[in-house]
């Protein structure tokens, strides 16, 4: 049985169609900061290489969950490139869109929900590479 491999791209350099047995994988959450530090060791003999990737997440809290009148998104997003929140119901339509400004970081924004059919739909807070999608209830 040949060794699994698994390709990678690094600036286009290192770590290109390695064995799983010729790299090991470190994976660093800040908490503080949201950004998530990839490392990548390529294994050479008795040394290694290493290369540090950052990747920043968007993230994104709903309340109250589950929602009667209104709820409110408090998100943050990992850059100041502006961003997308989308709300969908189950059905995968979307029933609301709010366009994120560039150099808005953080923020909180308040969607109506009584003109909405109880049930579950999903809110999708997109910017840049990243996405982060959570369930809302709504009753009535």
């Amino acid at each position: 049985m040949a060794p699994e491999t698994q390709s990678f791209s690094y600036d286009g350099k290192d770590f290109v169609n390695m064995t799983l047995s010729e790299m090991a994988l470190n994976i660093t959450p800040n908490h503080n900061s949201g950004v998530l530090t990839v490392t990548l060791k390529k294994f050479e003999s008795e040394s290694y290489n290493t290369s540090s990737i950052n990747v920043e997440a968007s993230s994104m809290n709903i309340f109250p969950n589950p929602s009667n009148e209104s709820v409110n998104i408090d998100f943050t997003l990992s850059s100041n490139v502006g961003g997308t929140i989308e709300m969908f119901d189950v059905n995968g339509k979307s029933v609301f869109q709010h366009t994120i400004n560039q150099n808005t970081h953080t923020g909180i924004i308040t969607v109506n929900t009584a003109n909405l059919n109880a049930g579950v739909y999903f809110v999708k807070l997109s910017s840049q590479n990243t996405t982060d999608t959570r369930r809302l209830v709504v009753t009535h």
